[in-house]
């Protein structure tokens, strides 16, 4: 193993025992991050400029919602994008409670622990990467995973749809009705129900895949998963006539795929060079385990150099040393 790895090890192992050390404060902070940014997202789709979602409100909802459950956090962008949209018009924002309550019923009888994966497809989704959290989600939760992944994908295109020109134009007109309006927009966005099919059977497959009994797993969960997504993408996109943009596609490509790479270098990364299979059995059974080291690196002796005489002190005596004067302080005492 070259130094330079063994130095990255080292690092991944500093981060995880930090993370470790103070998890409550760390998850605190998470929480914060995805409010904040979500918050901020909500703002740049709706288009609206009101006291609501002036940046101090936005940091103190998102204080708030980072020292609550990340539940919490769905709920309450809910109610800001709501009432958003109610400072345009009441009619938009009847049709956006309506659809969210109805995305909310299958998110919490389905999923009501997987918030995370919900606020960050959607976030993901916004900001161009739409391939990160299914292949992230396969990885790490359960298939169930797919359900949040969905609604994600659903709740960032009804927010597009709630803050389109066309539509604050037809509220104001009265003209047609609002949610007739809303429901044949959503009904013919073929780009949402892409989209969303693409990542539920991303997550599907990387799920399945990644529970093999074979060697390297997750990199091939990854790979599949990475490649079913682009080019069912560029086909859809040539298919259903989507304008999709291919430099866009092609980025996010390579950002997921180097940050899912960065994910299974610090949550699975094992040397499969020297598996080890294990055999034993009880009164009833036969046991045969595959056992798989991960890769670590065993921190080195840390080396006193006493300066008076050149000669190195090795960890031994230190603490010899250090017993030594802490009893001498205590007979003084």
């Amino acid at each position: 193993m070259t130094s330079f790895v063994t130095n990255i090890i080292e690092i991944r192992e500093k981060i995880k025992t930090f993370i470790g050390q103070y998890e409550r404060y760390v998850f605190i902070l998470l929480r914060f991050a995805i409010a904040l940014c979500t918050l901020l997202c909500l703002r740049s789709i709706l288009g609206s400029d009101n006291t609501l979602n002036s940046t101090p409100v936005l940091l103190i909802l998102a204080l708030i919602c980072g020292l609550l459950s990340i539940n919490f956090t769905v709920i309450a962008c809910a109610f800001f994008t709501v009432a958003e949209l109610y400072t345009i018009s009441m009619d938009i924002a009847l049709a956006t409670a309506l659809l969210f309550v109805l995305m909310f019923c299958i998110y919490f009888s389905m999923t009501p622990s997987e918030g995370p994966v919900l606020l960050l497809m959607a976030l993901c989704t916004a900001v161009g990467l739409p391939f990160l959290v299914p292949v992230c989600a396969g990885l790490l939760r359960r298939v169930t995973a797919a359900v949040p992944v969905a609604c994600g994908v659903f709740m960032y295109y009804i927010l597009r749809i709630m803050g389109s020109a066309s539509l604050k134009m037809t509220a104001e007109s009265a003209e047609v009705s609002v949610l007739t309006l809303v429901v044949n927009q959503v009904a013919a966005n073929k780009e949402m129900f892409v989209v969303m099919g693409i990542a539920v059977i991303c997550v599907c497959m990387v799920y399945c895949i990644r529970r093999l009994p074979i060697a390297y797993s997750w990199g091939i969960a990854i790979l599949v998963g990475m490649l079913w997504q682009i080019f069912v993408t560029f086909a859809a996109n040539s298919y259903f006539a989507l304008h999709l943009s291919i430099g866009k596609i092609f980025a996010g490509f390579f950002i997921a795929a180097a940050l899912e790479l960065l994910l299974w270098f610090f949550v699975f990364h094992v040397d499969y060079k020297r598996t080890e299979y294990v055999q034993f059995e009880d009164a009833e059974y036969y046991y045969y385990v595959k056992a798989v080291p991960k890769v670590t690196v065993t921190p080195g002796e840390k080396i006193v150099k006493n300066i008076r005489t050149g000669r190195t002190i090795t960890d031994e005596e230190v603490a010899s040393i250090t017993g030594r004067e802490s009893g001498g302080e205590d007979a003084v005492d």
